[in-house]
């Protein structure tokens, strides 16, 4: 989670994707198919889910330029209907970043170049930058 600078928000862009499950007597780390952000406010204690996310879609961290905005990355799916070079739904990302605005309630997206997915796996950069969710 990534807290607001006035400490009054929080967001968690790891929504539904990193959870524990419980098996036997441990606890193992998973990574489900859904995702999303979810924002809490803590003045109004409250929370809501911000921004969704599909299955071969990710966010992959989240930061605040101010109390009310907030800067989200991740990928989006990539499918041959949307560009040819991709031959599967699986096959293609697009880098994207989220900018949201609290205070005048708006979104913008911006993609960036389209990725073939072996270069980009999918949740790897979670993999790497999450060592404290998933362990050695």
């Amino acid at each position: 989670d990534a807290a607001s600078p006035n400490g009054k928000r929080s967001i968690n862009p790891y929504w539904g994707r990193l959870v524990y499950h419980e098996q036997g007597k441990d606890w193992q780390p998973v990574l489900e198919d859904g995702c999303g952000a979810e924002l809490f406010d803590s003045a109004e204690k409250r929370s809501r889910i911000i921004l969704h996310c599909y299955t071969r879609d990710g966010l992959d961290g989240a930061f605040w330029t101010s109390n009310d905005r907030i800067v989200i990355m991740g990928y989006d799916a990539v499918t041959r209907q949307m560009n040819i070079e991709c031959e599967t739904v699986e096959s293609c990302v697009s880098p994207s970043v989220w900018i949201m605005d609290l205070k005048t309630n708006t979104m913008n997206q911006h993609r960036g170049t389209i990725t073939k997915r072996g270069i980009c796996d999918l949740d790897g950069y979670l993999k790497l930058t999450r060592k404290d969710f998933f362990g050695k």
